[in-house]
Protein backbone atom coordinates (compact mmCIF):
# COMPACT_ATOMS: atom_id res chain seq x y z
CA UNK A 1 0.00 0.00 0.00
CA UNK A 2 1.75 3.22 -1.13
CA UNK A 3 -0.03 5.23 1.59
CA UNK A 4 1.94 3.38 4.27
CA UNK A 5 5.17 4.67 2.72
CA UNK A 6 3.93 8.17 1.91
CA UNK A 7 2.65 8.85 5.43
CA UNK A 8 4.95 8.52 8.43
CA UNK A 9 3.88 7.08 11.75
CA UNK A 10 1.14 4.82 10.37
CA UNK A 11 0.81 1.46 12.12
CA UNK A 12 0.58 -1.13 9.30
CA UNK A 13 -1.45 -3.59 11.37
CA UNK A 14 -4.05 -0.94 12.25
CA UNK A 15 -4.08 0.29 8.65
CA UNK A 16 -4.86 -3.17 7.26
CA UNK A 17 -7.42 -3.76 10.00
CA UNK A 18 -9.31 -0.65 8.87
CA UNK A 19 -8.82 -1.57 5.22
CA UNK A 20 -10.39 -5.00 5.66
CA UNK A 21 -13.27 -3.55 7.69
CA UNK A 22 -13.94 -0.99 4.95
CA UNK A 23 -13.74 -3.63 2.23
CA UNK A 24 -16.18 -5.93 4.04
CA UNK A 25 -18.60 -3.42 5.53
CA UNK A 26 -18.76 -0.92 2.69
CA UNK A 27 -17.57 -2.32 -0.64
CA UNK A 28 -18.93 -5.86 -0.44
CA UNK A 29 -22.04 -4.86 1.52
CA UNK A 30 -22.95 -2.20 -1.05
CA UNK A 31 -22.81 -4.53 -4.03
CA UNK A 32 -24.47 -7.36 -2.09
CA UNK A 33 -21.98 -9.91 -3.40
CA UNK A 34 -21.58 -11.68 -0.06
CA UNK A 35 -24.38 -12.49 2.33
CA UNK A 36 -22.34 -13.71 5.31
CA UNK A 37 -19.53 -11.20 5.88
CA UNK A 38 -18.27 -12.95 9.02
CA UNK A 39 -17.71 -16.20 7.16
CA UNK A 40 -16.18 -14.30 4.27
CA UNK A 41 -13.61 -12.70 6.59
CA UNK A 42 -12.80 -16.12 8.03
CA UNK A 43 -12.42 -17.37 4.46
CA UNK A 44 -9.94 -14.57 3.71
CA UNK A 45 -7.84 -15.57 6.73
CA UNK A 46 -7.88 -19.22 5.70
CA UNK A 47 -6.86 -18.22 2.19
CA UNK A 48 -3.94 -16.19 3.53
CA UNK A 49 -2.71 -19.34 5.25
CA UNK A 50 -2.69 -21.03 1.84
CA UNK A 51 -0.60 -18.38 0.10
CA UNK A 52 1.52 -20.01 -2.58
CA UNK A 53 -0.40 -23.28 -2.39
CA UNK A 54 -2.66 -25.04 -4.86
CA UNK A 55 -6.25 -23.84 -4.67
CA UNK A 56 -8.48 -26.50 -3.08
CA UNK A 57 -12.02 -25.14 -2.92
CA UNK A 58 -13.41 -28.24 -1.23
CA UNK A 59 -10.91 -28.13 1.65
CA UNK A 60 -11.55 -24.42 2.26
CA UNK A 61 -15.31 -25.04 2.04
CA UNK A 62 -15.12 -27.70 4.76
CA UNK A 63 -13.35 -25.29 7.10
CA UNK A 64 -15.55 -22.32 6.26
CA UNK A 65 -18.90 -24.09 6.35
CA UNK A 66 -20.07 -23.12 2.86
CA UNK A 67 -20.16 -24.95 -0.46
CA UNK A 68 -17.16 -25.29 -2.76
CA UNK A 69 -19.17 -23.39 -5.39
CA UNK A 70 -19.43 -20.47 -2.97
CA UNK A 71 -15.69 -20.60 -2.33
CA UNK A 72 -15.08 -20.41 -6.07
CA UNK A 73 -17.36 -17.39 -6.25
CA UNK A 74 -15.61 -15.71 -3.32
CA UNK A 75 -12.18 -16.25 -4.87
CA UNK A 76 -13.50 -14.63 -8.07
CA UNK A 77 -14.66 -11.64 -6.01
CA UNK A 78 -11.20 -11.24 -4.45
CA UNK A 79 -9.58 -11.57 -7.87
CA UNK A 80 -11.92 -8.96 -9.38
CA UNK A 81 -11.12 -6.68 -6.43
CA UNK A 82 -7.39 -7.10 -7.18
CA UNK A 83 -6.78 -8.57 -3.74
CA UNK A 84 -5.55 -11.94 -4.98
CA UNK A 85 -3.69 -13.16 -8.05
CA UNK A 86 -4.24 -16.59 -9.56
CA UNK A 87 -1.03 -18.10 -10.93
CA UNK A 88 -1.77 -20.73 -13.55
CA UNK A 89 0.39 -23.79 -14.21
CA UNK A 90 2.44 -24.32 -17.33
CA UNK A 91 1.93 -27.55 -19.22
CA UNK A 92 2.20 -28.89 -22.74
CA UNK A 93 -0.76 -30.51 -24.45
CA UNK A 94 0.85 -33.91 -24.16
CA UNK A 95 1.67 -33.83 -20.43
CA UNK A 96 -0.83 -35.99 -18.53
CA UNK A 97 0.98 -36.14 -15.17
CA UNK A 98 1.17 -32.38 -14.67
CA UNK A 99 -0.91 -30.75 -11.93
CA UNK A 100 -3.26 -28.27 -13.61
CA UNK A 101 -4.71 -26.64 -10.46
CA UNK A 102 -3.72 -22.95 -10.06
CA UNK A 103 -1.96 -21.35 -7.09
CA UNK A 104 -3.17 -18.31 -5.20
CA UNK A 105 -1.24 -15.25 -4.03
CA UNK A 106 -2.26 -11.99 -2.36
CA UNK A 107 -1.55 -8.86 -4.39
CA UNK A 108 -0.36 -7.18 -1.18
CA UNK A 109 1.90 -9.27 1.05
CA UNK A 110 1.16 -6.88 3.92
CA UNK A 111 -2.53 -7.73 3.70
CA UNK A 112 -1.78 -11.45 3.77
CA UNK A 113 0.45 -10.92 6.81
CA UNK A 114 -2.28 -8.99 8.61
CA UNK A 115 -4.84 -11.71 7.91
CA UNK A 116 -2.39 -14.21 9.45
CA UNK A 117 -2.16 -12.12 12.61
CA UNK A 118 1.46 -11.04 12.05
CA UNK A 119 1.94 -7.65 13.72
CA UNK A 120 5.72 -7.29 14.00
CA UNK A 121 8.84 -8.15 12.03
CA UNK A 122 10.04 -10.41 14.86
CA UNK A 123 6.90 -12.53 14.40
CA UNK A 124 7.59 -12.89 10.69
CA UNK A 125 11.08 -14.30 11.28
CA UNK A 126 9.64 -17.09 13.42
CA UNK A 127 6.51 -17.81 11.42
CA UNK A 128 6.49 -21.15 9.55
CA UNK A 129 4.82 -19.47 6.58
CA UNK A 130 7.74 -17.06 6.04
CA UNK A 131 8.84 -18.91 2.89
CA UNK A 132 5.35 -18.69 1.41
CA UNK A 133 5.06 -14.96 2.13
CA UNK A 134 8.52 -14.37 0.65
CA UNK A 135 7.41 -16.22 -2.48
CA UNK A 136 4.22 -14.13 -2.50
CA UNK A 137 6.32 -10.95 -2.44
CA UNK A 138 8.49 -12.05 -5.37
CA UNK A 139 5.54 -13.25 -7.47
CA UNK A 140 3.64 -9.99 -7.06
CA UNK A 141 6.77 -7.92 -7.84
CA UNK A 142 7.23 -9.94 -11.02
CA UNK A 143 3.58 -9.36 -11.91
CA UNK A 144 3.89 -5.61 -11.36
CA UNK A 145 7.05 -5.45 -13.47
CA UNK A 146 5.33 -7.15 -16.38
CA UNK A 147 2.13 -5.12 -16.22
CA UNK A 148 3.77 -1.74 -15.55
CA UNK A 149 5.96 -2.18 -18.63
CA UNK A 150 2.95 -2.95 -20.81
CA UNK A 151 3.72 -6.64 -21.25
CA UNK A 152 1.47 -9.63 -20.81
CA UNK A 153 2.34 -11.31 -17.50
CA UNK A 154 2.99 -14.75 -19.07
CA UNK A 155 3.82 -16.04 -15.58
CA UNK A 156 3.32 -19.67 -14.59
CA UNK A 157 4.49 -22.33 -12.20
CA UNK A 158 5.01 -26.04 -12.74
CA UNK A 159 4.27 -29.14 -10.69
CA UNK A 160 3.83 -32.76 -11.67
CA UNK A 161 2.51 -35.81 -9.86
CA UNK A 162 6.04 -36.92 -8.99
CA UNK A 163 6.75 -33.82 -6.92
CA UNK A 164 8.84 -31.89 -9.42
CA UNK A 165 8.20 -28.15 -9.10
CA UNK A 166 9.27 -24.88 -10.69
CA UNK A 167 8.32 -21.88 -8.55
CA UNK A 168 8.01 -19.36 -11.36
CA UNK A 169 8.22 -19.58 -15.14
CA UNK A 170 8.25 -16.67 -17.55
CA UNK A 171 7.15 -17.56 -21.07
CA UNK A 172 8.93 -15.39 -23.62
CA UNK A 173 8.57 -15.96 -27.37
CA UNK A 174 7.85 -19.69 -27.01
CA UNK A 175 10.78 -20.13 -24.63
CA UNK A 176 10.69 -20.53 -20.87
CA UNK A 177 12.86 -18.84 -18.25
CA UNK A 178 13.02 -20.59 -14.90
CA UNK A 179 13.09 -19.05 -11.44
CA UNK A 180 13.40 -20.63 -8.00
CA UNK A 181 12.33 -18.53 -5.01
CA UNK A 182 14.01 -19.04 -1.64
CA UNK A 183 14.04 -16.85 1.47
CA UNK A 184 17.56 -18.01 2.45
CA UNK A 185 20.72 -15.93 2.09
CA UNK A 186 23.39 -18.50 1.17
CA UNK A 187 24.25 -20.17 -2.14
CA UNK A 188 22.88 -23.68 -2.08
CA UNK A 189 23.05 -26.40 -4.74
CA UNK A 190 19.70 -27.71 -3.48
CA UNK A 191 18.04 -24.56 -4.78
CA UNK A 192 18.69 -25.49 -8.41
CA UNK A 193 17.95 -29.22 -8.41
CA UNK A 194 14.34 -28.82 -9.57
CA UNK A 195 15.43 -26.55 -12.41
CA UNK A 196 17.99 -29.17 -13.46
CA UNK A 197 15.29 -31.84 -13.58
CA UNK A 198 12.86 -29.56 -15.42
CA UNK A 199 15.46 -28.78 -18.09
CA UNK A 200 16.15 -32.50 -18.52
CA UNK A 201 12.44 -33.12 -19.18
CA UNK A 202 11.66 -30.02 -21.24
CA UNK A 203 15.00 -28.95 -22.75
CA UNK A 204 13.32 -27.97 -26.04
CA UNK A 205 11.17 -25.42 -24.23
CA UNK A 206 13.76 -23.76 -21.97
CA UNK A 207 15.92 -20.79 -22.95
CA UNK A 208 19.42 -21.50 -21.58
CA UNK A 209 21.42 -19.06 -23.71
CA UNK A 210 22.36 -16.79 -20.81
CA UNK A 211 21.85 -19.00 -17.78
CA UNK A 212 20.02 -22.22 -16.97
CA UNK A 213 17.83 -20.35 -14.53
CA UNK A 214 17.78 -17.82 -11.71
CA UNK A 215 17.47 -18.24 -7.96
CA UNK A 216 15.74 -15.24 -6.36
CA UNK A 217 16.72 -15.14 -2.71
CA UNK A 218 17.87 -12.89 0.18
CA UNK A 219 21.61 -13.09 -0.51
CA UNK A 220 24.06 -11.30 -2.77
CA UNK A 221 23.93 -11.17 -6.57
CA UNK A 222 26.01 -13.65 -8.56
CA UNK A 223 25.90 -13.58 -12.35
CA UNK A 224 26.89 -17.25 -12.58
CA UNK A 225 27.31 -20.03 -10.06
CA UNK A 226 27.33 -23.53 -11.53
CA UNK A 227 25.36 -22.34 -14.59
CA UNK A 228 22.76 -20.48 -12.54
CA UNK A 229 22.34 -16.83 -11.61
CA UNK A 230 21.54 -15.79 -8.05
CA UNK A 231 19.67 -12.50 -7.65
CA UNK A 232 18.65 -10.65 -4.52
CA UNK A 233 14.88 -10.29 -4.32
CA UNK A 234 15.21 -6.50 -4.63
CA UNK A 235 16.17 -7.16 -8.28
CA UNK A 236 12.88 -8.91 -9.05
CA UNK A 237 11.41 -5.90 -10.84
CA UNK A 238 14.53 -5.56 -12.98
CA UNK A 239 14.45 -9.25 -13.87
CA UNK A 240 10.89 -9.20 -15.17
CA UNK A 241 10.40 -5.79 -16.73
CA UNK A 242 9.86 -5.73 -20.47
CA UNK A 243 12.84 -3.90 -22.02
CA UNK A 244 15.72 -4.63 -24.37
CA UNK A 245 17.57 -6.83 -21.86
CA UNK A 246 15.03 -7.65 -19.18
CA UNK A 247 16.39 -10.95 -17.89
CA UNK A 248 20.14 -10.43 -17.55
CA UNK A 249 21.36 -8.66 -14.42
CA UNK A 250 24.15 -6.11 -14.59
CA UNK A 251 26.83 -6.96 -12.02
Amino acid sequence: MPYLYAEKGINPFEYYKNYVATYLERDLAQIGAVQDLMRFENFMRLLAGRTGQLVNNSAIANETGVSSVTIGSWISILEASHLVYILKPWFTNRTSQVVKTPKIYFCDTGLASYLLGIEKQSQMQRDPILGNLFENLVITEALKARQNSGAEPNLHFFRNSKGLEADLILKKENKLRLFEIKSGKALNDEFTKNMDKFITLYSNHVDVEKTHGTVIYSGDDYSSYKNYAYANFHKTYELFRNDEKPYVLEF
